[in-house]
């Protein structure tokens, strides 16, 4: 019998698990068998094409299997929600209400780096587009935001996404439904805030805003919460604060796009994609304020995160035995 690698003394035994946990282990399992045979079909699939071309013994095929074993970031248990994690949530800082103490990772994720939207202030559409990139899109993370939206509605009325960005695992959404505007924020997949008008939108040209307040408080740089005011044609049509909002990322494996969705939606019960913008966009304007987030913020926080760190441990620390050599001679 080969000789295997001692059993870890924090994963858990299979016979010591709970009928719950076993339920979860072995759907877990289930989906990464389901997604190794998926990926196995569409190999041969690729292989079988090029034997058809008759190329089959003038390739070299490389295969590489895996990203550095399972993904870490979803600790022992797993999680629905990767992007949970790179915004600082955990289950026991959910349920605790704090922030993470080691924030190496966090702060090189939020660092400043070249982007082609970086310092950009205003941002213009005047139609549908797809697939931009978060680094050339509207960052409306940390800080207050006003977006614009100048359509014209056909008669009988119009739906569709105007713009948005992210999804299912968080990200936010301006559209019409059943002609009335909606701004939904999804506080990555824990919560979804809507500000949501009563009224459809009447034929003709129309003025939809969302305009949101940061309130900054205290000397955490990001996650702030604030004031959102959905304002149509000059009238507000409904007004609510949030105590906290996304600190550091959307979903980046979604784009963002205008008239349309092209990724997951921010909240599945409200549309399915694509939900093209059966209007038309005259122009769409995204105003951005200044970030909170700043290099110097930035290092402020992790520097009295990292105290808090220390004064932690020197409070847990145990005592410094008592010394038991005896007392000098005289």
């Amino acid at each position: 019998m080969p000789n295997l690698a001692a059993w870890p003394d924090f994963l858990q035994r299979w016979d010591s698990l709970s009928e719950g946990e076993k339920r979860l282990f072995i759907r877990q399992a289930n989906v990464y068998a389901a997604y190794l045979a998926y990926t196995d079909h569409q190999i041969g699939r690729a292989i079988a094409e090029v034997e058809r071309q008759g190329q089959l013994d003038n390739t070299l095929i490389i295969y590489i299997s895996g990203d550095n074993g399972s993904s870490a970031e979803g600790s022992l248990n797993g999680t629905p929600n990767e992007v949970m994690y790179f915004n600082g949530v955990s289950l026991e800082a959910t349920r605790n209400q704090v922030f993470p103490l080691d924030m190496t990772a966090l702060t090189r994720m939020i660092e400043p780096r070249p982007r082609p939207a970086a310092g950009r202030r205003q941002f213009v559409f005047t139609g549908p587009s797809c697939c931009t990139q978060a680094n050339a899109a509207p960052n409306l993370l940390n800080r207050s935001y006003r977006i614009t939206a100048e359509i014209e509605v056909p008669a009988g009325g119009s739906n569709g996404v105007l713009l948005t960005q992210g999804g299912r695992f968080g990200g936010w959404s301006l559209y019409l439904r059943d002609g009335r505007p909606v701004f939904t924020l999804n506080l990555l997949g824990m919560e979804r805030v809507k500000w949501e008008s009563t009224a459809a939108l009447p034929p003709g040209r129309n003025s939809v805003v969302f305009d949101f307040a940061l309130s900054p408080e205290g000397q955490v740089p990001f996650g702030h919460g604030g004031t959102g005011t959905l304002t149509v044609n000059g009238r507000q049509a409904t007004q609510q604060s949030i105590p906290r909002s996304v600190p550091f990322t959307y979903a980046w494996d979604e784009t963002f796009d205008v008239g349309r969705d092209t990724g997951t939606s921010v909240d599945d019960h409200e549309y399915q994609l694509p939900f093209d913008f059966t209007g038309q966009i005259a122009r769409i304007t995204v105003d951005l304020g200044e970030s909170t987030v700043t290099p110097a913020a930035v290092r402020a926080f992790a520097e009295a995160m990292a105290a808090r760190a220390a004064a932690a441990q020197a409070t847990t620390a145990p005592p410094t035995p008592a010394s038991t050599s005896p007392p000098p001679r005289r």
